[in-house]
Parts: structure tokens; C-alpha cells; sequence
């Protein structure tokens, strides 16, 4: 993203870099905010929907904890999510994946965005400042946790 200024030190999220697409000059600030919007939703999908080993990390190496074999959340196969504890651990799990793995959110909040559904249904709020070099934008997304397929799919959530 070279041709705008605003987007000086950003590197491509991770989904775009592994996926092999090519990288395009961003058309304006506004256009270039939204590229790189979308893109950072794709990636926190992949993040919030990628599930980890269920092993756990050999003491002694705290490098795996921010390796790939890392990446993502815990299984979901188990969880009830139901009440609140489980739903306030939960939230900081994603909290902590999304602070891990998308290094280019600053100021980043998870919130739940409503009560804990009887059914499993989790509502979650993502609130963050897309930094990029010396610029700032705040940005947020909404996300509901699909009780029978265990996914996330982010919305837009209005930029703070």
C-alpha cells in the first residue's frame, strides 16, 4: 500500500500475505481506510474461527505461545458459554488471540455485546484503533458466535 501516505508502515494482514494476492496501490485515504477495513475483518474471522490443538504447550518455550500452533481460540465443541463466568472467560480469550495476533489494533476492547443467550448465542463487540505508523482510526465490529456451526461472522459495528 504505498501510494498512500496514511498507510506508510502497515503490513498486509496475514490472510492477504498468505493467500499470495497481489498487493494494490490504495485509490485515497477513504478508499484505502476501507481496503484495509475489510481485509482486517477477514483476518479477525480467521482469528475467532480457527480453533487451536487441544495440547498443551511444553513449559520451558513461551515462543510457542505466539507461534502458529497457537493461533486462533480454543475448541468451542465442549463450551455451554451459558453463564456468565463462562462468558467473561470467554471474551478475555478472544481478547487476548485478537491482541496476539492482529498487532495493528492498539487500544483494543472486547466487550459482550448483550446477555448470554439460553442456547449458547454469544454477541461480542470489538472495538480497537487501527494504527498505522503515526495514523490512527478507530474502528469496531459487532460478532454473534453461531450456537450450532460454533462461528463468527463480523458486521460492521460503526466506527467509534
Amino acid at each position: 500500500m504505498t501510494g498512500d501516505p496514511d498507510c506508510a508502515g502497515f503490513e498486509r494482514p496475514l490472510v492477504e500475505r498468505l493467500c499470495g494476492e497481489e498487493e494494490q496501490p490504495a485509490q485515497g485515504e477513504a478508499r484505502g481506510f476501507a481496503r484495509m477495513r475489510d481485509a482486517l475483518r477477514a483476518e479477525l474471522e480467521l482469528i475467532l474461527n480457527t480453533r487451536r490443538p487441544c495440547l498443551a504447550l511444553p513449559q520451558g518455550a513461551p515462543e510457542l505461545a505466539r507461534s502458529l500452533i497457537a493461533f486462533g481460540l480454543p475448541d468451542l465443541a465442549g463450551e455451554a458459554l451459558v453463564g456468565e463466568t463462562d462468558a467473561e472467560h470467554f471474551r478475555a480469550t478472544v481478547e487476548e488471540a485478537i491482541r496476539l495476533f492482529a498487532p495493528s489494533l492498539g487500544a483494543l476492547k472486547v466487550e459482550l455485546a448483550g446477555p448470554t443467550q439460553s442456547g449458547g448465542s454469544l454477541s461480542l463487540r470489538i472495538s480497537a484503533m487501527l494504527v498505522i505508523g503515526a495514523a490512527r482510526r478507530p474502528l469496531a465490529f459487532e460478532s454473534a458466535l453461531v450456537p450450532g456451526a460454533r462461528r463468527f461472522h463480523l458486521t460492521d459495528g460503526g466506527d467509534d
